[in-house]
């Protein structure tokens, strides 16, 4: 009887074990998660956000549209975070992004190099079209404990390469 008991005790305890790691928390549609604000580089100055919290208007591939979403773009992590119901979410699928409005800037999601996908803001839009890639610089800290001078912390700079896009070919020039 008794071994019965531990033995039933186990299977209870391996059978809520399981059923706690299927546990799936719901959010948005596209897979997204809560993206942690406090997300910010120890011992680093400036900021890795192209813009601060904007309206967006989203066209999907799907044809769908989206009107109003408040969204900034992570250009350290490239990364879309996007507001709702005061929750951060980051954006699971920029994929199904067509393209996006923000501030009357068009922004496009496009493979520049193999395996490599960003965010464009479009300056042109034609046959050749021009278009701006938003990096991150990092300067490193260059303090000098003699001279008292310098900077402590490494410093994010958002930096501006321009590309010319002609079907799905990519060229920088800048």
């Amino acid at each position: 009887m008794k071994k019965n008991s531990v033995l039933a005790v186990v299977v209870i305890f391996v059978a809520l074990q399981l059923s706690a790691q299927n546990f799936r928390i719901q959010a948005p549609p596209g897979y997204n998660y809560i993206y942690p604000e406090n997300n910010i580089i120890k011992g680093m100055e400036g900021s890795p956000y192209m813009a601060d919290w904007e309206y967006a208007d989203i066209l999907f591939t799907s044809g769908g549209e989206l009107k109003g979403l408040l969204v900034r773009y992570n250009v350290y992590t490239n990364q879309l975070l996007y507001q709702e119901n005061n929750q951060t979410y980051l954006m699971g699928a920029p994929d199904s992004i067509s393209e996006m409005t923000i501030a009357n800037k068009e922004y496009i999601y496009r493979e520049y190099l193999p395996g490599k996908k960003t965010f464009f803001e479009v300056e042109v839009k034609g046959k050749v079209s021009l278009l701006t890639k938003y990096e991150v610089e990092v300067t490193p800290a260059n303090y000098n404990e003699a001279l008292m001078s310098g900077n402590k912390n490494d410093v994010l700079y958002i930096k501006k390469k321009l590309y010319l896009q002609q079907g799905a070919n990519f060229i920088p020039i800048s």
